[in-house]
């Protein structure tokens, strides 16, 4: 009985551990790079930037990178909603999971701790802005 409350603990634990990953994940990338996220072309002024910076591009290189990163900016954005998405949904079968191993009991004590983290990955949204789904 003490290895599976370990082991229920654990599990638990990194669950958390990952949903507040996940959360500081975000904040960290919104704070840091907001207008990369925001605006297409800063990407590509970014990339084109560092790049010149590193490499020394002439000016005809630079044209030519910046117009391969516009064109597939798309592809790239569409790839982070869809990877959010996936994640988001293995972190709700996780705790799906976890809760059928709980007694009623400890289900009545995780329920407020799962509130407590929704409400603040809704905040999280409400102050960075909805990339899921």
């Amino acid at each position: 009985m003490n290895k599976w409350k370990s082991t229920i603990g654990v599990v638990l634990l990194f669950t958390v551990g990952a949903l507040f990953g996940s959360i500081g994940t975000g904040m960290y990338i919104k704070n840091r790079h907001v207008q990369l996220r925001e605006k297409p072309t800063a990407n590509a002024a970014f990339i084109v930037d560092r790049l010149t910076r590193k490499l020394r591009l002439t000016s005809d290189q630079q044209a030519q990178v910046e117009k391969i990163v516009q064109k597939h900016q798309i592809q790239i954005t569409t790839l982070r909603l869809t990877h959010r998405a996936q994640v988001r949904h293995i972190l709700d079968q996780i705790m799906t999971e976890i809760q059928t191993i709980l007694t009623p009991d400890q289900q009545r004590k995780m329920e407020p701790i799962l509130n407590k983290l929704e409400k603040k990955r809704r905040q999280h949204l409400k102050r960075f802005g909805n990339y899921r789904r």
